[in-house]
Protein backbone atom coordinates (compact mmCIF):
# COMPACT_ATOMS: atom_id res chain seq x y z
CA UNK A 1 0.00 0.00 0.00
CA UNK A 2 1.36 3.54 -0.85
CA UNK A 3 2.07 5.84 1.43
CA UNK A 4 -0.74 8.76 1.93
CA UNK A 5 0.93 11.45 0.56
CA UNK A 6 0.86 14.33 3.27
CA UNK A 7 -1.65 17.45 2.90
CA UNK A 8 -0.82 20.13 0.94
CA UNK A 9 0.13 23.05 3.26
CA UNK A 10 -2.51 25.64 3.81
CA UNK A 11 -2.15 28.91 1.78
CA UNK A 12 -0.77 31.77 4.01
CA UNK A 13 -3.15 33.49 5.54
CA UNK A 14 -4.17 37.11 4.02
CA UNK A 15 -2.49 39.79 5.41
CA UNK A 16 -5.13 42.59 7.00
CA UNK A 17 -4.33 45.87 6.28
CA UNK A 18 -2.87 47.89 9.31
CA UNK A 19 -4.56 51.59 9.62
CA UNK A 20 -2.04 53.81 10.90
CA UNK A 21 -3.68 56.26 13.15
CA UNK A 22 -1.59 59.94 12.14
CA UNK A 23 0.70 61.84 14.60
CA UNK A 24 -1.27 64.72 16.63
CA UNK A 25 0.50 67.06 14.21
CA UNK A 26 -1.08 65.50 11.05
CA UNK A 27 -4.63 65.14 13.03
CA UNK A 28 -4.81 68.61 14.43
CA UNK A 29 -3.93 69.95 11.16
CA UNK A 30 -6.55 68.01 9.07
CA UNK A 31 -9.12 69.24 11.70
CA UNK A 32 -8.25 73.28 11.03
CA UNK A 33 -8.55 72.45 7.30
CA UNK A 34 -12.24 71.04 7.80
CA UNK A 35 -12.54 73.53 10.69
CA UNK A 36 -11.48 76.44 8.30
CA UNK A 37 -14.24 74.89 5.17
CA UNK A 38 -16.87 75.17 7.09
CA UNK A 39 -16.35 78.26 8.49
CA UNK A 40 -16.25 79.43 5.70
CA UNK A 41 -19.39 77.85 4.29
CA UNK A 42 -21.21 79.61 7.13
CA UNK A 43 -20.92 76.63 9.60
CA UNK A 44 -19.28 77.65 12.54
CA UNK A 45 -21.62 75.67 14.56
CA UNK A 46 -20.30 72.62 12.85
CA UNK A 47 -16.70 73.95 12.96
CA UNK A 48 -16.81 74.66 16.45
CA UNK A 49 -17.76 71.15 17.28
CA UNK A 50 -14.57 70.34 15.65
CA UNK A 51 -12.57 72.54 17.40
CA UNK A 52 -13.89 71.35 20.78
CA UNK A 53 -12.95 67.67 19.81
CA UNK A 54 -9.64 68.59 19.04
CA UNK A 55 -9.42 70.12 22.22
CA UNK A 56 -10.94 67.00 24.27
CA UNK A 57 -8.55 64.78 22.13
CA UNK A 58 -5.52 66.77 22.15
CA UNK A 59 -5.90 69.16 25.74
CA UNK A 60 -2.50 70.07 25.43
CA UNK A 61 -1.91 71.11 22.01
CA UNK A 62 -2.34 75.26 21.53
CA UNK A 63 -3.75 74.71 18.31
CA UNK A 64 -6.81 73.24 19.28
CA UNK A 65 -7.45 76.23 21.88
CA UNK A 66 -6.39 78.79 18.96
CA UNK A 67 -9.36 77.51 17.08
CA UNK A 68 -11.54 78.02 20.07
CA UNK A 69 -10.72 81.17 20.58
CA UNK A 70 -11.20 82.17 16.79
CA UNK A 71 -14.08 80.35 16.97
CA UNK A 72 -15.50 81.32 20.24
CA UNK A 73 -15.40 85.08 19.32
CA UNK A 74 -16.99 84.63 16.07
CA UNK A 75 -20.27 83.48 18.18
CA UNK A 76 -19.89 86.32 20.62
CA UNK A 77 -18.59 84.09 23.45
CA UNK A 78 -16.05 86.46 24.51
CA UNK A 79 -14.99 85.16 28.11
CA UNK A 80 -14.45 81.41 26.01
CA UNK A 81 -12.60 83.26 23.53
CA UNK A 82 -10.42 84.64 25.99
CA UNK A 83 -9.70 81.73 28.16
CA UNK A 84 -8.65 79.52 25.10
CA UNK A 85 -6.66 82.13 23.79
CA UNK A 86 -4.51 82.59 27.18
CA UNK A 87 -4.52 78.20 27.66
CA UNK A 88 -2.94 78.58 23.75
CA UNK A 89 -0.41 81.24 25.06
CA UNK A 90 0.27 78.84 28.51
CA UNK A 91 0.91 75.89 25.81
CA UNK A 92 2.43 77.14 22.84
CA UNK A 93 6.41 77.47 22.37
CA UNK A 94 8.17 80.72 22.86
CA UNK A 95 8.86 80.74 19.21
CA UNK A 96 4.51 79.52 17.64
CA UNK A 97 4.09 81.65 14.97
CA UNK A 98 0.89 82.87 16.49
CA UNK A 99 2.31 83.81 19.71
CA UNK A 100 3.22 87.10 19.03
CA UNK A 101 -0.41 88.31 16.97
CA UNK A 102 -2.41 86.64 19.68
CA UNK A 103 -0.54 88.59 22.70
CA UNK A 104 -1.07 91.75 20.65
CA UNK A 105 -5.04 90.84 20.59
CA UNK A 106 -5.49 90.16 24.23
CA UNK A 107 -3.33 93.75 24.83
CA UNK A 108 -5.26 95.86 22.73
CA UNK A 109 -7.18 96.91 25.88
CA UNK A 110 -6.31 94.52 28.38
CA UNK A 111 -7.11 96.60 31.00
CA UNK A 112 -10.59 96.77 29.46
CA UNK A 113 -11.10 93.21 31.13
CA UNK A 114 -11.40 95.49 34.76
CA UNK A 115 -14.10 97.46 33.39
CA UNK A 116 -17.38 95.83 33.96
CA UNK A 117 -19.71 99.22 33.70
CA UNK A 118 -22.89 98.67 31.37
CA UNK A 119 -24.02 100.18 28.67
CA UNK A 120 -27.28 102.17 28.21
CA UNK A 121 -29.69 100.15 26.47
CA UNK A 122 -29.99 101.45 22.87
CA UNK A 123 -33.33 101.82 20.90
CA UNK A 124 -34.56 99.29 18.78
CA UNK A 125 -33.86 98.76 15.42
CA UNK A 126 -36.21 98.57 12.64
CA UNK A 127 -34.69 96.19 10.30
CA UNK A 128 -32.02 93.97 12.56
CA UNK A 129 -30.63 92.88 9.47
CA UNK A 130 -28.34 96.37 9.33
CA UNK A 131 -27.16 95.62 12.22
CA UNK A 132 -23.80 95.07 11.17
CA UNK A 133 -21.85 94.59 14.42
CA UNK A 134 -23.58 92.45 17.17
CA UNK A 135 -24.54 94.78 20.42
CA UNK A 136 -22.22 94.67 23.35
CA UNK A 137 -22.76 95.36 26.82
CA UNK A 138 -19.54 95.69 28.25
CA UNK A 139 -16.04 97.36 27.37
CA UNK A 140 -14.70 94.14 27.76
CA UNK A 141 -17.29 92.28 25.04
CA UNK A 142 -15.93 95.42 22.57
CA UNK A 143 -12.57 94.95 23.14
CA UNK A 144 -13.02 90.87 22.51
CA UNK A 145 -14.91 91.81 18.85
CA UNK A 146 -11.84 94.56 18.29
CA UNK A 147 -9.24 91.90 19.17
CA UNK A 148 -11.15 89.21 16.88
CA UNK A 149 -11.96 91.52 13.97
CA UNK A 150 -8.51 92.46 13.83
CA UNK A 151 -7.06 89.20 13.95
CA UNK A 152 -8.72 88.09 10.84
CA UNK A 153 -7.41 91.51 9.12
CA UNK A 154 -10.82 93.62 9.59
CA UNK A 155 -9.53 96.72 10.47
CA UNK A 156 -12.03 98.62 9.08
CA UNK A 157 -14.70 96.72 11.26
CA UNK A 158 -12.60 96.81 14.21
CA UNK A 159 -12.26 99.92 13.63
CA UNK A 160 -16.14 100.57 13.78
CA UNK A 161 -16.41 98.91 16.67
CA UNK A 162 -13.84 100.79 18.67
CA UNK A 163 -15.82 103.91 17.40
CA UNK A 164 -19.18 102.46 18.85
CA UNK A 165 -17.16 101.97 22.04
CA UNK A 166 -16.27 105.53 22.58
CA UNK A 167 -19.44 106.65 21.62
CA UNK A 168 -21.11 104.72 24.17
CA UNK A 169 -18.43 104.96 26.97
CA UNK A 170 -17.08 108.28 26.01
CA UNK A 171 -14.99 108.35 29.56
CA UNK A 172 -13.73 105.15 29.35
CA UNK A 173 -9.76 105.22 28.35
CA UNK A 174 -9.86 101.95 26.75
CA UNK A 175 -11.66 102.99 24.18
CA UNK A 176 -9.35 105.58 23.62
CA UNK A 177 -6.76 102.72 23.67
CA UNK A 178 -8.58 100.91 20.86
CA UNK A 179 -8.79 103.58 18.81
CA UNK A 180 -5.51 104.68 19.02
CA UNK A 181 -3.92 100.99 17.97
CA UNK A 182 -6.01 99.98 14.99
CA UNK A 183 -6.01 103.65 13.86
CA UNK A 184 -1.89 103.31 14.24
CA UNK A 185 -2.57 100.11 12.43
CA UNK A 186 -4.49 101.14 9.54
CA UNK A 187 -1.76 104.05 9.03
CA UNK A 188 -3.94 107.15 10.64
CA UNK A 189 -1.13 108.45 12.54
CA UNK A 190 -2.75 112.01 13.25
CA UNK A 191 -5.96 109.92 14.41
CA UNK A 192 -4.06 107.68 16.30
CA UNK A 193 -1.77 110.49 18.01
CA UNK A 194 -4.81 112.21 19.13
CA UNK A 195 -6.73 109.12 20.34
CA UNK A 196 -3.78 108.46 22.21
CA UNK A 197 -3.42 111.50 23.97
CA UNK A 198 -7.26 111.30 25.00
CA UNK A 199 -6.19 108.09 26.70
CA UNK A 200 -3.58 110.03 28.45
CA UNK A 201 -6.29 112.50 29.49
CA UNK A 202 -8.86 109.87 30.66
CA UNK A 203 -6.27 106.88 32.07
CA UNK A 204 -5.60 106.70 35.92
CA UNK A 205 -1.87 107.72 36.27
CA UNK A 206 -1.02 103.86 37.03
CA UNK A 207 -2.78 102.38 34.17
CA UNK A 208 -0.93 99.61 32.76
CA UNK A 209 -0.42 101.03 29.37
CA UNK A 210 0.32 104.41 30.15
CA UNK A 211 3.63 104.73 29.89
CA UNK A 212 3.72 102.82 26.61
CA UNK A 213 1.36 105.47 24.54
CA UNK A 214 3.62 108.11 26.67
CA UNK A 215 6.53 106.39 24.63
CA UNK A 216 4.90 106.08 21.72
CA UNK A 217 3.89 109.45 21.77
CA UNK A 218 6.96 110.74 22.05
CA UNK A 219 8.30 108.47 19.41
CA UNK A 220 8.03 110.30 15.75
CA UNK A 221 6.12 107.87 14.44
CA UNK A 222 3.11 106.44 16.34
CA UNK A 223 3.15 102.53 16.33
CA UNK A 224 0.58 100.51 17.62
Amino acid sequence: MKPTAPPPPPPPAREEAVTVPASESEAVQAIQVNATHLTKEGKTSAALELAKDCAKRYPKNPSCHLMLGVLYARINSFQLSEMHYETFLVLAPPDHPRRARVLELLNIAAAGSASSDTAPQAPSVSNPAEEETPRLKTVQDFKSLVNQKSWEGDLKGALKTANTCAEQYPSNPECQLMLGVVNAKLGRVGESRAHYEKFLELAPERHIHRSRVVQILGSKSTAP
